[in-house]
């Protein structure tokens, strides 16, 4: 993509899909008519901005909360002097200091977040209250250093406390610093031309947020190229090609705003959009502002080699105690299917697992044997859209099979397929389909194994359609974490309680 050096007077919704702005320009606001031509001129002071980034960064490293070996080191030495003012028991020191930074690795308190995100402090003291606690549970929990209640609690609190009051200090030093044109990144602004403009000036008006305005795109624009259609777009090539941070503005169609996600996501960026009735939109957890505006921080999830190993680590415990838990359970469904019609238990299918491999995958029988046989003859009656296959009033579906499809009890033998390693406790739904009837889109669902409960099935599952699974899955595997699937896991009783559809 050829990218366009900006010049004074250029319209920046007449550089067609290559509309890219290259150095810090402004924006000349003029007319606030929707269609008034948007000029640039350039900017010198926004050219001033972020030239000093290097010797801020340490700073800007361990405020945010960065995977960085100094914010490491910084939060032990603060809990080390924490415990040891509060316990005189070295033992029970180096078990909390040890079990807080297990703990926030465990829920991705260190990872990348972008400058918007991080302002102030509430968003720190958010985000340190879950290994807080899980050191404090851990600390009266095991034997080797069991503490009373109130001990426990008044360490783990300790440590939660330090580290947010220390980001306080950090934060005005950094806020400072930003003020004076130090520590700001480049963002790449994604809306029309008006849109831009008023983003801008927010950038200029409000450093706290830590971006600069650097670059303007207007995917609407479609003079001078071929817009979005066709193979890989120019939207694609911007934020491929982009180094920068990414701020998507609040007046672009539902599906461009969804393909810019999407592309960041798949590029391993974080985004950030601003909500689209931002100027009246009173904060909440996880809504950042840039000056009045509301915007949302999109992580993007982690599926490095050592979150695999702790997902499929966590898959094998869990399945294993829930496999010895339910034995009883699995004998009297097993007892109940075959009385009824003295049928197999058991049922098989192939299905579609991770790098579009097969697998058999193992389920209670709710149909009468040699129902698969029928489908041709039912498919008339599928209310389902795309790969899946569902009919309400199935006359396949046995008495017994009624009662364990309501409350999903048919599913509990593919815990076997997570021991083996064909599945995970959470993930994508597997599709009983041929692996090369997904697009190139929906076969990204394979990037990880699929799953006994997932975002699908608890959002909606049958009452959803095909395209709501592919959407929800992709949006899964882009943003997956430890804390995600916990979180998917909590739902996924009060989902299976209250069914949104009939069948």
């Amino acid at each position: 993509m050829q990218r366009m050096q900006s010049t004074p007077g250029t319209d920046v919704t007449s550089i067609g899909s290559s509309a890219l702005t290259d150095v810090a320009p402004v924006v000349e606001v003029g007319s606030l008519d929707r269609d008034a031509p948007v000029r640039i001129v350039p900017d010198v002071a926004s050219q001033r901005l972020g030239t000093s980034h290097g010797e801020w960064a340490w700073i800007e490293a361990i405020y945010t909360g960065a995977l960085h070996p100094l914010a490491l080191v910084v939060d032990a030495a603060l809990a080390v002097v924490v415990t040891r003012l509060l316990s005189p028991r070295p033992a029970v020191v180096v078990a909390a200091v040890g079990w807080y930074i297990v703990a926030a690795f465990g829920t991705r308190l260190y990872r990348p977040r972008t400058p918007a995100e991080c302002q102030g402090v509430s968003w720190y003291a958010r985000a340190v209250t879950a290994p807080a606690l899980v050191t404090g549970f851990l600390l009266w929990a095991l034997p080797l250093t069991h503490t009373e209640v109130a001990t426990s609690a008044t360490l783990a609190g300790g440590i939660a406390l330090a580290l947010i009051l220390f980001r306080a200090v950090l934060w005005n030093v950094l806020a400072i610093a930003r003020r004076r044109g130090h520590c700001l990144r480049p963002a790449l602004v994604i809306g029309t031309g008006r849109a831009i403009t008023r983003l801008q000036k927010r950038l200029v008006t409000f450093p706290e947020a830590g971006l600069r305005f650097d670059r303007g795109y207007d995917p609407s624009s479609t003079e001078g190229g071929e817009g979005l259609q066709g193979g890989l777009s120019h939207l694609d090539l911007a934020v491929r090609e982009a180094k920068h941070v990414i701020v998507v503005a609040d007046d672009l169609e539902r599906e461009m705003v969804r393909q810019v996600v999407t592309n960041c996501w798949w590029e391993r960026r974080s985004v950030t959009v601003v909500l689209p009735i931002s100027s009246v939109f009173l904060p909440y957890r996880g809504c950042a502002r840039i000056g009045d505006l509301a915007v949302l921080p999109l992580p993007y999830g982690s599926l490095g080699l050592a979150w695999r190993v702790a997902k499929r680590a966590f898959d094998i415990v869990l399945s294993a105690i829930l496999l010895a838990l339910l034995a009883p359970l699995f004998a009297l469904v097993a007892l109940a299917i075959w009385a009824e019609d003295r049928g197999p238990a058991l049922y098989r299918q192939a299905r579609v697992g991770r790098e579009d491999r097969s697998f058999t995958i193992w389920k209670f029988r709710s149909m009468v044997s040699g129902a698969e046989s029928g489908n041709g003859e039912l498919a008339q009656q599928n209310v389902t859209t795309g790969l899946l296959f569902k009919i309400e009033n199935d006359p396949r579906i046995t008495k017994v099979g009624a009662i364990i499809r309501r409350f999903s009890v048919d599913e509990l033998p593919q815990l076997v397929n997570v021991l083996r390693g064909d599945m995970s406790i959470v993930g994508p739904r597997p599709l009983a389909v041929d692996p090369h009837a997904f697009d190139e889109r929906a076969a990204r669902r394979h990037l990880v194994r699929p799953g006994l409960t997932g975002l699908w099935q608890v959002e909606g599952a049958n009452a959803l359609s095909y395209e709501d699974m592919v959407e929800l899955d992709l949006a899964y595997v882009a943003r997956w974490s430890m804390s995600l699937d916990l979180w998917l896991l909590a739902r996924t009783l009060s989902a299976v309680l209250v069914r949104r559809s009939a069948f």
